[in-house]
């Protein structure tokens, strides 16, 4: 792949900027399209994972890429790209508020955070009635507190520099009820009001905070998802799927000086699904 096949705009120009996008390790996942758009468009990546992302079981015949935030950099940098990886456990505050004073020491400044970081599903996928305290806790502790932790930490530097963007990767679960996904949902809707009233707070500092909320997207996860045995897997049970580039691209221009006078706004990437009455 080059870096005209991850997708260069020339309309939106990131040249200067230093971008931290976490969950980024999946070279087949949302966060590594948006930091290899994000690395076309000039910006300096800062790829942030986890050590180990946890392993993913894809449908038979499907052969992933190896996981891993160095890999994705990697890839950037062999397409001409500037990045740098980072590891972080986001469910520890420390490595929190480390990785952001980590990305400034190191690349000079944190222009652009896209917290797209998400956790591991598995026991919050069920009735809501049967959801653990520790799934709850988990979901909100990575999505929602992660992300507002990692903002709060990089909005001095941005004060600074009186300018930055903060994009949050939501759900249109966060706005639309789904199954089984109580949880989730609630950490995601989350997201929504805290980019609402951030971006209130930072208005006057050049400063834009967005929100994107993708459907059924094809990545990784979603094709572990589908084979597991409780899956809606008969046929036409899944709607249709984008592809991460479809997120990507929503992401750069919330990052970028096109959506200087866009802010606190929510924007919805399922192809239509949220507006289809569905079984």
């Amino acid at each position: 792949m080059s870096m005209t096949d991850a997708g260069q705009d020339p309309a939106i120009r990131l040249d200067g900027r230093v971008a931290l996008v976490t969950g980024a390790g999946r070279p087949d996942g949302i966060g590594a399209a948006i930091a290899r758009t994000l690395a076309a468009s000039g910006a300096t990546v800062a790829v942030s994972d986890l050590k180990t992302p946890p392993p993913l079981h894809v449908p038979p015949g499907y052969v992933r890429p190896n996981d891993g935030a160095e890999v994705v950099a990697d890839e950037i940098r062999k397409m001409g790209g500037s990045a740098t990886s980072f590891i972080a456990d986001l469910s520890v505050e420390n490595d929190c508020l480390r990785l952001v004073s980590d990305v400034v020491s190191t690349l000079g400044s944190c222009d652009i955070v896209v917290n797209n970081a998400a956790a591991p599903h598995g026991s919050d996928r069920v009735d809501v009635a049967d959801v653990s305290t520790a799934a709850f806790d988990s979901q909100v502790n990575i999505n929602l507190r992660a992300s507002f932790l990692i903002a709060r930490s990089a909005i001095p530097n941005m004060r600074q520099r009186q300018w930055g963007r903060v994009v949050n990767v939501a759900s249109v679960a966060a706005v639309v009820g789904v199954k089984n996904r109580a949880s989730y949902a609630a950490s995601k809707a989350g997201l929504i009001g805290l980019a609402r009233s951030m971006a209130v707070d930072v208005a006057g500092d050049g400063i834009t905070v967005n929100t994107v909320c993708p459907g059924v997207i094809l990545t990784g996860r979603n094709l572990a998802t589908i084979q597991r045995p409780d899956s809606r897997d008969q046929p036409g049970a899944w709607p249709p799927m984008g592809q991460p580039a479809d997120v990507a691209w929503a992401v750069a221009y919330f990052a970028s000086e096109a959506s200087s006078f866009v802010t606190g706004q929510v924007l919805i990437i399922d192809g239509g699904m949220s507006s289809t009455l569905r079984n």
